[in-house]
């Protein structure tokens, strides 16, 4: 059902000239939004919210700018100001958990709560912390989202879950993800023991069925040494080859012949890979079935010295094997800095593949060919989408020896700026 709000809205240019004043209203629909003028004849304008570049919220009046270079002021909401920001947001997030990724797996509960959100890459207030307020709690099978009031969404995938610790004296939870970013959480009231249990089974789950369907794949290893693997790979997140050796050698043997189950893939790539170091050296298994041989692999390989990271992706299903492109990235904009780029790379790549389903899409395709995608948003909008995306240099058949060599080559010369 559409809401709708009566105010002014403004349409003007960049520079801040005004196009367009008018009293009317906004209706909000699931997707966007309507500014209508008074009057029967007034078409008004449709805002679609993929369009919003960026917002800001001031003196009762929310302000955005738009991809196609306009900016809309909204005003003279008649005393409903706070009213209609907690409906918009409300529909704009919904929204965004969809057109972002953010939700992993089925909604299981929601909570109410209180947030304060700080970022170690971003520290932009006092004390660090950048937003805080009142907020939802959805907990996925694979993810929790908050849904604050006034604020958009922040997703805490499991996969890149860093750290997480509940404090039973002061009833908080602080979550941290891999990226940085982390939260307190807080003002659960009676449902804080409820959330706290909720929570750990969800992650006691997913760790279960990961585990499940390595041990059906690699029957002749240890259980705990399969929780290791597990705990470090899960869906598929690349870890690199000195990792899992730690682990077990050979456990990492097992895996790489896994992912080389193609002999022609092996022979591409093989040149390539005796000149990496196991540090510099990453496989992700995303196990679907184990006991049918049915997986996605990634492999990544970063060589500083030439500043370029490749990434392979592909399946097995049983016999039927799909090793697609390789997909050639810079490790740095400046060679000097490849070394220390590595982890981010490496950690933005994951999160693609990983959050995106191993669809390789919205890794290289220009923003035209995606605009009707379900990637539109998310290329726009997800910031380690948006690194990798910049970073992308070109892609090559990952089965044919010579044509890889050559492209290898030549993107190795645009890494290095040549």
């Amino acid at each position: 059902m559409a809401i709708s709000y009566n105010l002014t809205f403004r349409k003007m240019n960049l520079s801040g000239r005004v196009l367009l004043e008018k009293e009317g209203e906004i209706v909000l629909h699931t997707r966007g939004f309507q500014l209508k003028g008074k009057g029967a004849y007034d078409k008004g304008e449709l805002i679609h919210f993929s369009d919003i570049q960026s917002l800001s919220i001031s003196d009762e009046a929310l302000e955005f700018t738009t991809f196609f270079q306009c900016r809309f002021s909204l005003v003279n909401f008649s005393n409903l100001f706070d009213q209609f920001l907690v409906d918009f947001t409300r529909v704009r997030n919904d929204f965004l958990i969809e057109a972002l990724f953010l939700k992993q797996g089925k909604l299981l509960k929601q909570f109410d709560g209180h947030f304060e959100r700080t970022d170690s890459k971003n520290v932009l207030v006092d004390d660090g912390v950048q937003e805080k307020g009142k907020t939802k709690l959805r907990l996925y099978e694979q993810s929790l989202v908050l849904v604050p009031a006034c604020h958009e969404p922040i997703a805490f995938p499991f996969s890149f879950l860093k750290h997480y610790e509940f404090d039973e004296d002061e009833y908080t939870l602080k979550i941290e993800n891999e990226d940085g970013v982390s939260v307190v959480i807080s003002q659960l009231g009676n449902d804080f023991e409820f959330f706290e249990e909720q929570f750990n089974q969800a992650l006691t789950v997913m760790y279960s069925e990961i585990l499940k369907q390595f041990q059906n794949f690699f029957l002749a290893h240890k259980p705990m040494t399969l929780v290791k693997v597990a705990n470090s790979m899960k869906y598929g997140k690349a870890v690199s080859m000195k990792e899992l050796q730690k682990i077990d050698k050979d456990l990492a043997e097992a895996i790489e012949k896994a992912v080389f189950h193609d002999e022609i893939f092996l022979q591409t790539i093989e040149p390539l890979k005796k000149k990496l170091g196991p540090e510099n050296f990453f496989i992700g298994l995303s196990m679907l079935d184990g006991q049918k041989d049915h997986y996605f692999f990634s492999v990544m390989m970063a060589i500083p010295a030439q500043n370029i990271l490749t990434c392979t992706i592909g399946s097995y299903d049983d016999d039927v094997r799909k090793v697609q492109d390789t997909y050639f990235f810079k490790l740095a904009e400046r060679p000097e800095m490849a070394s220390d780029s590595i982890a981010q790379r490496v950690l933005d790549l994951n999160e693609v593949l990983v959050l995106l389903h191993f669809a390789p899409d919205a890794l290289y395709k220009d923003k035209k060919e995606l605009q009707k995608s379900l990637y539109k948003l998310a290329i726009k909008k997800l910031p380690f989408l948006e690194r990798t995306r910049k970073m992308f240099l070109g892609r090559c058949p990952s089965i044919l020896p010579d044509l890889f060599e050559r492209n290898f080559q030549k993107y190795v010369k645009g890494a290095q700026g040549l």
